[in-house]
């Protein structure tokens, strides 16, 4: 059987065009070609043809999909055969790599709806086929009974891409951070932690580690999730039975990436499952990264054997983006948009939405929905009269007990813990902190504040605040202690 030449230097379409074909015959292979004859007519016909498109860059044949999924079974069922492929194209040296191309899977819908009003079957396979993992198992060929028939695209339910490093704005507040990722990604180091307040890029950069892995190691298994999604998939694996291929799927990555790990904080029997994982993977030297909302000192419900372990590595914190960066956030956010938004509008949304990245997203949301309802450029007066009622939600006023409560979560005490009498250190310096923090971010009087935290004298108040202040200006345990657990804190009160 012929098939349709086309330079290898190009990027090469799954299903090409006879067309084209007659006007290069006689130059190098063509890449679906090749890729066709290694996986054989059943299973190029079944996942290939018109799902996927090929590039060759030097040695390296890449691999695209419309979707996440279908890359990830393609990886997985035919990485041997890919393999093969690469190495006929690129020699000895050939390896493969794997990205996803959404337009792909925008042709793949057009091109059933086609087929359905023509009254032809037109099935898009599950992810994961039946049995399609067993050796010598055949991939089923794609029929109207095997799966639902999908309508046009809406983009509801389609996956979100993961954000590389280049989209990231980085500022004094995260340069340390990205750094740290951007080494962790390259292989310079095993355990990766960030911590800071919600909406500060933490998410951002494990995304960009896992894309710069992915491309770094052809071929490799880079595992992405939520400790949400750890918790749960654990729990299945309990109910079902299913505790082996859930160990099989955590535990056989090349690397392990979790996302909001302080959500496992409290939670015994998920802690102790990621602690046995991470075991694993430390016995392996397989990298992990994980992110939360604060320093591992402050997991305080969490076994010492996994806080080791999580600070063991690059221990990095992300806080809020200055004025200057906010303002270059939103200029990068507003690349690609039909929204014309002056200069001094601009810099006066980056002053007053502060508390995180989100907050300025959804105050260009709000611009953008104006924008199309008017036609208008968005002026500073504009941008004052339509984020009013949002920059007045967002300036909160905090009480005293929105201090308390702050500092009893971050340390893990109750309100009645931190009133009492008691003058252990585990109580004494949340309290101290919770008294600075009123000093600095209320405007209630010292004998106010003492009284609220079991009815204490000024003096007391004064004191407090001294020490935590030369606790900050320090450099030892304590001073770090107390960064932490005043960052900690502060996130929780910025956050509401």
């Amino acid at each position: 059987m012929t098939h349709p030449a086309f330079p290898v230097a190009a990027a090469s379409p799954a299903s090409s065009p006879p067309a084209s074909s007659a006007a290069t015959q006689g130059a190098a292979p063509d890449l679906a070609s090749v890729v066709r004859h290694c996986v054989g007519e059943r299973s190029w016909g079944a996942w290939f043809e018109g799902k996927s498109a090929f590039e060759l860059a030097g040695v390296e044949l890449t691999v695209k999909a419309g979707s996440p999924f279908v890359l990830t079974y393609l990886q997985r069922r035919f990485s041997a055969p890919l393999r093969d492929a690469a190495r006929l194209l690129g020699g000895p040296a050939g390896c493969v790599g794997y990205a996803v191309d959404a337009a792909l899977l925008d042709d793949a819908l057009v091109r059933g709806e086609a087929k359905r009003s023509r009254g032809e079957p037109a099935a898009v396979l599950p992810f994961r086929a039946p049995h399609a993992d067993k050796p010598g198992a055949e991939t089923p060929t794609p029929s109207a009974e095997a799966a639902p028939a999908v309508g046009p695209a809406t983009g509801l339910h389609r996956p979100r891409r993961l954000r590389d490093f280049g989209s990231f704005v980085a500022g004094p507040e995260t340069e340390l951070a990205l750094t740290a990722a951007a080494r962790f990604a390259a292989g310079a180091a095993r355990t990766l932690y960030l911590y800071g307040p919600s909406g500060v890029g933490k998410t951002h950069l494990l995304e960009g580690a896992v894309q710069t892995m992915r491309r770094r190691t052809a071929g490799g298994r880079v595992l992405l999730m939520t400790a949400e999604a750890f918790a749960n998939l654990y729990t299945d694996g309990l109910r079902g039975r299913g505790l082996p291929a859930f160990r099989q799927k955590v535990r056989a990555a090349d690397a392990l990436v979790i996302d909001d790990v302080d959500f496992l904080d409290g939670k015994e029997g998920f802690a102790e499952e990621f602690l046995h994982t991470l075991q694993e993977y430390e016995r392996l030297g397989r990298p992990v990264a994980v992110s939360a909302d604060r320093h591992p000192r402050l997991l305080t419900k969490t076994p010492d054997e996994l806080l080791t372990r999580l600070a063991s590595g690059v221990v990095t914190r992300l806080a809020p983006p200055d004025a200057a960066t906010r303002v270059a956030i939103l200029r990068r956010k507003l690349e690609g948009k039909n929204l014309p938004v002056t200069a001094d509008a601009l810099k006066w949304v980056a002053e007053r939405f502060r508390g995180s990245v989100r907050e300025l997203e959804g105050a260009l949301c709000c611009l953008e929905t104006w924008r199309e309802m008017t036609g208008k450029s968005v002026t500073l007066p504009a941008a004052r009269k339509v984020l009013s009622d949002l920059e007045r939600d967002c300036a909160r006023q905090i009480r005293l007990d929105d201090v308390e409560r702050a500092v009893c979560d971050a340390a893990g005490l109750t309100p009645e813990e931190l009133r009492s009498k008691s003058r252990t250190k585990r109580v004494t310096r949340p309290r101290m902190v919770a008294m600075h923090l009123c000093r600095k971010h209320t405007g209630a009087a010292l004998r106010e504040i003492g009284g609220h935290f079991g009815g204490r004298n000024h003096s007391t108040v004064l004191s407090a605040d001294r020490s935590v202040s030369g606790w900050l200006a320090g450099s030892d345990a304590a001073a770090a202690d107390a960064v932490a657990l005043i960052d900690a804190a502060e996130a929780r009160l910025l956050a509401g």
